[in-house]
This record gives structure tokens, C-alpha cells and sequence, in this order.
């Protein structure tokens, strides 16, 4: 008998074993965010905010990746080549998957391979300088622009080609009259860095705290927001088109995590639902505030599916405006 009850315990440990093992594994798995640009910039920022109540939720572990490179092309990728249902998110902008596919011939996907399952925010964009240029307005920054572009073009900086600030330095360029020099970065770190050491002229990015205390400091100068109207967060800049020189002429880019399109819609709503409570969470909402960002209305899928389709259709009639072509 006692032998007979032994291989009965057994039997059921066998079967208890195989019945957890599955979960153990759902529950142990490693979830990752891709972030396309290097640690200490906004996008980590937001990823690694984020991260800790996410994780919070099921006890998952969740991992923030920095993969920079190619104007976010390399992380794109990645995210794109992983297994679908493989728990990995890219923290993404328009200049990853939709502008990258129109003029980076190396992107080997287009922006319909994504699916976004949150919005988190915007962000107000700025019109930046070394802090030695002759140039301490917009009007004097496009007079010196046009005075330089025969002999001497000024240089713009920006996270590799087809961003967004690839463009909005072509869109410049062809709205003032003025050949400019564009200069592609792995990120906004080494572009401020160029900046502030004299190396770089100017360049239009999302204002954080950190430029600001650049711009403080006297290391650089903060010219306008890019925008029709001043910036919540930044009441006292002006925008570019205050002046008498550069008029409708405006832009802002907003952050949102997407997946692989080929997840089940399962996994899509599950990952929907977790990033709207963390993004909820007040000291999540908090801390980026903090960085001037204007954070989203939740959203549900069919909402997000709409917007990103409005943002596919914007910046390809933007790309045509522009002629830019794949390089």
C-alpha cells in the first residue's frame, strides 16, 4: 500500500510540475523596451520611468535596452526581427517607424510592420545654438543663416537621417532662402556636445530640463519653440514665428510605444492595458511633466489605430513636400 500511495504521489507531482512549468516561465519571463537612442536622453528617460510600475504589475521582469543607431533604424529593426509575442516593446517617435522608412534605404520595414498600443506624450520643440553664434533671436539667426550660405553654411544637427529634425532643417533651409549643412548624430547627447564646444551650429530638438540648464549656464542658446503658438511649459520663449522672418512654420513630435504587428491581439491588449495604468501612475505623470512633455489622453486601440494612421498619411505628404528620397 504505502509503495502504491508513493508512486501516486509521484504521478501527481509529475503532473503538477508540467501544469507550472508553463506558467513559472510566463512569470519569469523577461519583457524588453527598446529605446533607439542612448541612455540619458528623454526617450530613456520616459522608458526607465515607466519600467519600475509596469513591473510593479505582474511582477514581470522588465528590461530597458538602449540600442542607438541609424536614426533609430537599428532599434526598429530589432523590435521588427523579434519572435512576435517575445514581450518586446520599442519606445518610439515618428522619426523611427515612419520617417525612417521613407528615406533610410537600410530600414528593411515599413511603418504598417508596427502597431501602437499607447500614447504617452508630446513635446515642444526648440530652435537651439552654440552659444558663441551672432544671433540672439530668430530674425538674427536667419539673417546670419542667409549671410553664411554662400561661403560658409551654417551646420544643423540631428538624430540621423529622415527624423524629424532632418526634416524640419530641409523644410528651414527651403522656407528662409539658405543652403544649411545637416549633420546626422547617434543621439541628442553627443549633438548637445558639439554644440556647446562650438562644433555644431544649431539644431531643433524636444526641450528638456537638461538643455535648459545648458542654456543656463550659457552654453547654449534657446532661441523660439517651433510652434504657432508658446509652449505651456516654457511661457516666456517665444516661437519662431513671432518674428518677422519665419512664419508657419511648425513642429512637435510625440513619444508612444508600439509593437510588432504580427502579435495576437491578445498580447497587443494586454500590454495596452498594463502601459495605460503605469502611465497613470502620479509619479509617473509627475516626472515627465517635469521635462515640459503634455502628456496623452488615454486611448483605446481603435483610437490609437486612427492617429497613427493620421501621422503615417501627415509626414509622407511632408517627405513629398520636401523631395527627400532614400539615401
Amino acid at each position: 500500500m504505502a509503495r502504491k500511495l508513493t508512486k501516486i504521489l509521484a504521478f501527481l507531482l509529475v503532473g503538477m510540475s508540467l501544469l507550472w512549468e508553463p506558467f513559472a516561465q510566463a512569470q519569469t519571463q523577461t519583457s524588453r523596451i527598446v529605446v533607439p537612442y542612448p541612455a540619458g536622453q528623454i526617450s530613456d528617460l520616459i522608458a526607465r520611468t515607466v519600467r519600475e510600475p509596469l513591473a510593479r504589475q505582474d511582477g514581470m521582469a522588465i528590461m530597458v535596452e538602449n540600442v542607438a543607431g541609424a536614426g533609430g533604424v537599428i532599434a526598429a529593426q530589432q523590435v521588427i526581427s523579434s519572435a512576435p509575442g517575445s514581450n518586446t516593446l520599442l519606445l518610439a517617435s515618428p522619426n523611427e517607424v515612419i520617417l525612417a522608412p521613407l528615406v533610410n534605404a537600410a530600414a528593411r520595414y515599413k511603418s504598417e510592420d508596427f502597431r501602437m498600443v499607447a500614447m504617452v506624450a508630446s513635446a515642444p520643440l526648440v530652435l537651439l545654438t552654440r552659444p558663441d553664434l551672432k544671433a540672439t533671436s530668430v530674425d538674427e539667426f536667419v539673417e546670419v543663416a542667409r549671410r553664411s550660405s554662400a561661403t560658409s553654411p551654417l551646420s544643423y544637427g540631428s538624430v540621423g537621417v529622415g527624423s524629424l529634425y532632418h526634416f524640419m532643417g530641409e523644410q528651414l533651409s527651403r522656407q528662409i532662402g539658405a543652403s544649411l549643412t545637416h549633420v546626422p548624430y547617434k543621439g541628442g547627447g553627443p549633438l548637445l556636445q558639439d554644440m556647446i564646444g562650438g562644433r555644431l551650429d544649431f539644431a531643433m530638438l524636444p526641450w528638456s530640463q537638461g538643455m535648459q540648464s545648458f542654456a543656463n549656464e550659457g552654453k547654449l542658446k534657446i532661441l523660439g519653440v517651433t510652434a504657432l503658438t508658446r509652449a505651456p511649459a516654457l511661457p516666456s520663449l517665444p516661437t519662431v514665428n513671432e518674428g518677422k522672418h519665419l512664419n508657419n512654420f511648425s513642429f512637435d513630435i510625440w513619444t508612444g510605444f508600439v509593437l510588432h504587428k504580427d502579435n495576437p491581439p491578445s498580447v497587443r491588449e494586454r500590454w495596452h492595458q498594463q502601459l495605460n495604468r503605469a502611465l497613470a501612475d502620479p509619479v509617473v505623470r509627475s516626472t515627465l511633466e517635469k521635462q515640459g512633455l503634455v502628456l496623452a489622453s488615454p486611448m483605446n486601440l481603435a483610437e490609437l489605430d486612427a492617429v497613427y494612421e493620421r501621422e503615417v498619411a501627415r509626414f509622407r505628404r511632408l517627405a513629398a513636400d520636401i523631395r527627400i528620397t532614400p539615401q
